[in-house]
Formats: structure tokens, sequence, C-alpha cells
């Protein structure tokens, strides 16, 4: 038997997820009913256990304190903060300015800047290498997404986790790359791949980056 928090949302499906720590988050459509649910995490023994043991030997993330001075890498570039009586948070070359008044919810801010950052940002990157690789992109979404740092639907949109920014900027282009390379090869097949490394030739060790310390970059 398995402690778990449920977060009900307004979604068709039930998703499990692990925090750092180990705990366990069960999303769920609002009408489901907890038995449901309990014998859904029951069914996701074997999983969670590995899960669990890959987390305890995997490098720890630390959360940002949001105090002065601290350090903050965003789009491949490092800021450092420096609180303000500000109304917005602001970017020059070298400082990121975070409102004194910002600080009661910091990480709420934060996130919030950097989603609209993230599109501009992103937005870039996709343009840069869409041209490159000979390719159109529909639209680009970003989201809140902590188990898929990209995607690529069938219409042509690209959408990517807003924490992405806060990743060096290979690996940024590494998960840009790949979701352009869906709009050629719609499967991860090793033609895919093949044209992946045309573009993007270290693309095993960013792959491999993202799925041993992706859990590290945090807002």
């Amino acid at each position: 038997m398995y402690v778990y928090t449920i977060i009900r949302l307004p979604r068709r499906t039930l998703s499990l997820h692990i925090h750092e720590n180990g705990e366990l988050e069960v999303r769920a459509p609002r009408y489901v009913p907890e038995r449901i649910i309990r014998r859904f995490v029951d069914s996701k023994q074997e999983w969670i256990e590995k899960t669990r043991q890959k987390l305890a030997t995997a490098p720890k993330s630390k959360k940002p304190t949001y105090q002065e001075g601290e350090a903050f890498r965003l789009g491949g570039r490092e800021y450092s903060l420096h609180i303000t009586d500000g109304n917005a948070i602001v970017l020059t070359p070298t400082k990121l300015f975070f409102p004194k008044k910002f600080l009661v919810r910091p990480t709420y801010h934060m996130e919030a800047f950097c989603r609209t950052f993230a599109k501009q940002f992103l937005t870039h990157r996709l343009d840069f290498y869409a041209k490159k690789m000979n390719v159109s992109y529909k639209r680009i979404s970003i989201r809140d997404t902590t188990s898929r740092w990209g995607s690529c639907s069938n219409t042509g949109t690209i959408s990517f986790s807003y924490r992405l920014i806060v990743a060096e900027l290979p690996i940024i282009d590494y998960v840009v790359i790949h979701e352009l390379a869906h709009l050629t090869y719609h499967h991860h097949k090793p033609s895919f791949w093949a044209h992946v490394a045309t573009h993007y030739p270290d693309y095993i060790a960013a792959r491999t980056w993202l799925r041993r310390e992706g859990h590290t970059l945090k807002i």
C-alpha cells in the first residue's frame, strides 16, 4: 500500500508522478473514485520501485532561494539576482532584477516570467533551426510539464516545458532539433535519430543528461 497525494484536474486520464524526495502524486479527473485511483497506483508498483531507486542515486537538485547575488541560468546565460523596489522582473546582459514585493511568492512570479521568456527565446531557436533543417512548424506552445521536455503534434504545433529554459544552451538546442525532426519523421526509428545526428551529432550525450539530471532544472 502506497501513500500518495491526489490532485484533481479537468483531464481525462490518470497519471502518476514521483517527486525527487520519493513522494507520489496522482493527477486524476475530478469524477474518478478513489478506489480506481488506488488500483491504478497498485498496478504501477514495479515502476514506482524502479523510479525511486533511480532517484535515490540521481544528482540532487537545488531549489532557488531568491537571495541577493544568487545565480540563475536562463536561455544558456548566467544572471546574478538583485532585489529591487521595482514592479517587474527585468533582465540585463548579466543581471536579473527581482522586485522585493515578489518575494512573498517568488516561484509564482518567476514561473510567469519564465513562460514569457521561454516563448520568445524558444521561438528564436525554432526559427533558426527550422531554416537550417528546411522545415516549417505551425505554432509554438509553452506548457508546465515535468515528464516531457518537448513534443510535436501531427498538426505542426511544437510544445515545450518552460523549465527547459533553465538548461544549458546545447541541451535546449537538442530538444529544439529533436522536435523539429519530428516534422519529417513521426517516430523514433533509426532514420529519425540519423536525421537528428545530422544537425546535433552529440545527441546521445544530451539525451542522457536530460534523463539523469533533467529533474534538477528548477525555478
